[in-house]
């Protein structure tokens, strides 16, 4: 799911979709007890509705989703049928035609990268059944392969990767999507996820990614704050503190923890907590604090684009920066811009912290390969 998903950790990583993100109780008298149903009915409709909604794919103006050169090599695309509950209606992520076959395209296109990350991360071949299971150990073999160091993956084979997921993942949101719509349309009493047991997991709390105006391409921008002007200097303060080293008073999510970093920097600027939306209790995150997604859709895109050169211009420190890796409208990595810098020619140098990788560095770094 779009939980993090991280950054890439290789030089001149294929060109991503970015986002700088601009966001009851009732008493009864003397009277029968609710039944199970009309007490959890209201709360499986608003979990419903919040899913859905993150989950369905941002619209690029201009753009067709899903059709890049990185996923042509990979296998043929289906755009799934949109779901429909009254006068609303709910896209559903691209998926592959034919899911073994995108595996085996893969497997040989970088067969000595897979044995690698089989054998140094104890993971079976990949294959339908343990695709999750895979992605977690392609995380960690390449958050612990610095670009340019033995055994790294090269920018080509680490598109492959992470376009392969995000497009592969897109079957079990689009499941939860239909049981949402289901649940809405007083179909389904509740969301049944034993079968997606990841997207579950990814999106509970207890875990724990407004479109505006839209440039054409792939790279984003954030919006204001919603509610209030944050404080900027408290919020670079935090970013460079806790960068590489971790607040230990907040959950650490190990090779998936972008989207709660960036929910800590913009607390510590002064973001109240939106609960049940956006906030952080009981040793979790609300699915907007940790999702890239889900936080990327309630704080607001600003603006998008596929030209690095054009994006690097408009940063400014203070911007949260996402990326979309394969370009099927849902946002999986989040970063903080804490500077800008001077010019390199093909873009303007800019400063980002960001985790899963940890580090605060500037892009013209080996480190850092927001390009």
């Amino acid at each position: 799911m779009k939980q993090d998903n991280r950054a890439p950790s290789a030089r001149n990583r294929i060109k991503r979709t970015f986002g700088m993100l601009a966001a009851l109780c009732a008493a009864a008298m003397v009277a029968a007890p609710a039944t199970a149903q009309e007490v959890t009915a209201p709360q499986e409709r608003a979990k419903a509705q919040s899913w859905i909604q993150t989950l369905s794919p941002v619209e690029y103006r201009g753009v067709q989703l899903c059709r890049t050169p990185i996923i042509a090599e990979l296998g043929s695309i289906d755009y799934p049928q949109a779901e429909s509950v009254g006068s609303a209606t709910y896209p559903k992520l691209c998926v592959f035609h034919d899911p073994q076959q995108a595996i085996d395209a893969l497997r040989g296109k970088i067969p000595e990268a897979m044995k690698r990350i089989e054998s140094q991360e104890r993971v079976e071949p990949l294959s339908t059944a343990n695709w999750v299971e895979y992605r977690e150990a392609f995380n960690a073999y390449d958050n612990t392969h610095d670009a340019g160091s033995e055994g790294a993956l090269d920018p080509h084979t680490e598109a492959l990767f992470l376009t392969f997921f995000d497009i592969f993942e897109n079957s079990s949101e689009n499941m939860v999507i239909a049981q949402a719509a289901q649940v809405l349309d007083g179909k389904r009493a509740k969301l049944q996820l034993d079968t997606i047991s990841e997207v579950e997991t990814e999106l509970s709390p207890s875990q724990g990614d407004a479109v505006s105006d839209s440039v054409q391409g792939d790279y984003l921008q954030q919006q204001a704050s919603p509610l209030r002007q944050l404080n900027r200097q408290n919020e670079y303060q935090y970013a460079f503190r806790y960068a590489v080293h971790p607040n230990s008073s907040y959950r650490y999510y190990k090779d998936n923890d972008c989207t709660n970093f960036a929910s800590q920097i913009r607390r510590a600027g002064g973001e109240p907590f939106h609960l049940p939306t956006w906030g952080y209790a009981s040793g979790g995150g609300t699915t907007a604090w940790v999702n890239a997604n889900a936080f990327s859709k309630f704080f607001g895109w600003k603006s998008w684009t596929s030209d690095h050169r054009k994006f690097s211009t408009w940063l400014a420190p203070g911007d949260f920066i996402g990326l979309d890796h394969g370009i099927d409208g849902s946002c999986d990595h989040i970063g903080f811009v804490v500077a800008t810098g001077s010019d390199r020619g093909n873009y303007r140098d800019y400063q980002v912290a960001q985790h899963s990788k940890n580090y605060v560095d500037w892009v013209s770094s080996n480190q850092n390969t927001w390009e």
